[in-house]
């Protein structure tokens, strides 16, 4: 090694493959010394030669090694004061629920932030500057231990700390080497630099803060739920702390969308991505009936040629237009990358860019590989842009930064899933604490650790607070054990109550509801393509009524007629609702013991035409109607002119 004799102090760290090696300075003197202080507390002179400039020394290399060389008559380096530090006493901080760990260039909307928790959420919130964290805990130094650190202080002094939101983005290049800068609140990247597999940054590493944790690599507990906004300047944090006090406090976000949730699939790899979701699919789909479940499974859809390879472009189509109608989360299992989900791109950053709503956000959870690497200074992934998306996108997502594997997802797709649609003390849980549980029940070392939330982790699902029961069909006590098959042109009426969490008619609530009646669950075939298998999975979607009526004193009764082009087979139907007041409070509830077939031998003759609902949302016209020869469904017109129909 040849090193330039101009430097007076130096250091050198080399591993290498061979047992030893042999180094050389140029430019030396005959009082230049070298010595070996990889153990700092017993460093030892080394002994070389000195041929003209040049002094060489060999040295065992079987393990890393540091080494220092100076001129013994030269001057070493002086230290510097650097600038005035001001008063702080991080260690003066207790009784806290949350930090928000910001960045001096994003404190205005971590503050507006913070204030909103306070209020909103009445949690005790400590905003700190991540600069006092490595002047308190690092000496000033960039260091990810200080963050834990300080961290395990707060967690060992009490037990109310749960959240810690790390308000800024993260780069691999601690020492910005690259001079790309980025490097806004760190992130704990582990020591496997040049692996595909193994190098990933990882928030987790903060949160293991029970004795004898800390090491990434294991099964220990989240004891605390972590989040990350990586927002890069003031403006983005702007936009992302607008949705989250948006879905939080705006009437707006109100709606049946709070029901809905969407399962993605890809159709790789012998179909197991689209086994796995159809797995949890149905299974969140029995253990939570208030949940109205669609599916996009790569497979059902066909598939098209392009030049830049095979398409699936109504299967994009579904997808986008479930995030303008709305849904409650979307769940992705399969391939994917930086820039998007899937070979045959079904969703891709423009489609994320075009997303138009922002009083309809889902929460994301997106089992494939590398989506949201955050940690990359010259490159915004997919996944971070849903979460920047300020016309919308998403609210969060819970998703991965590196190269994952399809079993242990699985695992932990589930018990997200598992623990998502729990609710708690009368309202959805707090997503970083969803997250912490499925991770804590799901295990998986590394893969789990590279999944992280990206978002708000003191923020609440939007799940229905209060419940709403069928109290009547047709004047008939649905606990009676009398109830009656309704039919195709039958006149149904149906009565129904919102009940509190103890089970009692909540006299105060006046709103409005939103019945939607579905006939029975139909079984679907996949199509087979690229020699993957036919599969059938089930989905109960048909449509036969959708409208809305007045709740008044916690009760309703609202009036329809089954459409006559129904399946005549008799089975069981779902009736969904949702009810809002207009002031935040909002019920979801479901009835599933309605049994659909036949038709009315009594009904009136069917002579009118179709009765039609139109509403606007941003440019898009929306029509839906009920005739009955038709079931109820919903069109999009792209159009800012209804006189363009």
């Amino acid at each position: 090694m040849i090193y330039d004799g101009s430097q007076v102090l130096f250091r050198d760290t080399r591993t290498l493959d061979y047992s030893s090696a042999t180094f050389q300075i140029g430019s030396a003197g005959a009082s230049l010394q070298v010595w070996d202080i990889t153990d700092p507390f017993e460093p030892a002179a080394i002994q070389g030669t000195l041929n003209g400039s040049t002094y060489s020394f060999g040295a065992n290399t079987d393990q890393l090694r540091e080494f220092v060389a100076f001129q013994n008559d030269g001057s070493l380096l002086v230290p510097e004061s650097g600038a005035a530090i001001p008063n702080q006493n991080l260690h003066g901080i207790d009784n806290v629920d949350m930090v928000i760990l910001y960045h001096t260039s994003l404190q205005e909307e971590a503050q507006r932030l913070a204030d909103h928790r306070s209020s909103h959420d009445g949690l005790e919130v400590a905003l700190v500057n991540v600069a006092q964290v490595y002047n308190e805990f690092s000496s000033g130094k960039q260091d990810a231990v200080a963050v834990r650190d300080f961290c395990k202080m707060l967690y060992d002094r009490n037990d109310r700390f749960r959240f810690l939101l790390l308000f800024g983005d993260a780069s691999f290049d601690h020492r910005n080497i690259g001079e790309q800068g980025n490097q806004l609140v760190i992130s704990y990247q582990t020591v496997e630099s040049n692996s595909p597999i193994f190098a990933y940054p990882s928030d987790d590493f903060f949160g293991l803060l029970s004795e004898g944790e800390g090491a990434i690599n294991t099964n220990d507990d989240l004891d605390i739920a972590i989040g990350r906004i990586p927002v890069r300047d003031l403006d983005e944090a702007k936009a992302v702390v607008d949705k989250l006090i948006n879905y939080d406090s705006n009437p707006n976000c109100l709606g049946d969308w709070r029901n809905r949730a969407v399962f993605v699939a890809d159709d790789e790899d012998n179909d197991i991505h689209r086994g796995d979701a159809d797995g949890i699919a149905v299974d969140i789909g029995e253990a939570f009936p208030v949940l109205n479940i669609d599916k996009i499974y790569l497979d059902a859809f066909n598939q098209i040629s392009t030049p830049g390879g095979k398409r699936a472009p109504s299967a994009t189509e579904s997808l986008n237009n479930h995030l303008f109608r709305g849904v409650l989360s979307v769940t992705y299992l399969g391939h994917g990358g930086a820039k998007g989900w899937a070979q045959e791109r079904v969703l891709q950053i423009p489609d994320i860019l075009s997303w138009d709503n922002f009083d309809k956000m889902p929460l994301f959870i997106t089992a494939t590989c590398s989506f949201s690497g955050y940690d990359d200074p010259g490159f915004t992934s997919a996944g971070e842009l849903v979460l920047l998306n300020r016309n919308g996108g998403g609210i969060g997502l819970f998703t991965t930064v590196r190269a994952v594997y399809a079993s242990t997802n699985e695992t932990l797709t589930r018990a997200v899933n598992e623990e998502m649609y729990i609710p708690e003390n009368g309202q959805g849980q707090c997503i970083g604490e969803i997250l912490r549980k499925a991770k804590n029940k799901a295990g998986g070392k590394e893969n789990s650790r590279k999944f992280t939330l990206l978002g708000d982790p003191s923020l609440h699902l939007a799940l229905p607070q209060y419940d709403i029961v069928t109290s009547a069909i047709n004047g008939v006590d649905v606990n009676s054990g009398q109830s009656d098959t309704i039919r195709a042109l039958q006149k149904v009426t149906i009565r129904g109550e919102v009940h509190d969490a103890n089970g009692a008619v909540l006299e105060s609530f006046n709103g409005l509801l939103y019945p939607t009646i579905f006939d029975k669950t139909v079984n679907y075939k996949t199509l087979g393509q690229d020699g993957t298998p036919i599969r059938t999975y089930a989905l109960q979607k048909n449509v036969l009524f959708k409208g809305r009526a007045s709740v008044k004193q916690g009760k309703f009764e609202f009036t329809f007629v089954v459409p006559k082009d129904i399946n005549f087979q008799y089975g069981a139907g779902k009736i969904s609702y949702y009810a809002e007041n207009g002031q935040l409070l909002d019920a979801g509830g479901e009835f599933r013991d309605l049994t659909i077939g036949g038709t009315d031998p009594n009904a009136a003759a069917d002579d009118q035409g179709p009765v039609v609902d139109v509403f606007m949302n941003s440019t898009d016209f929306v029509f839906g109607g009920i005739t009955s020869q038709n079931p109820f469904c919903w069109y999009n017109w792209k159009t800012t002119s209804a006189s363009t129909w």
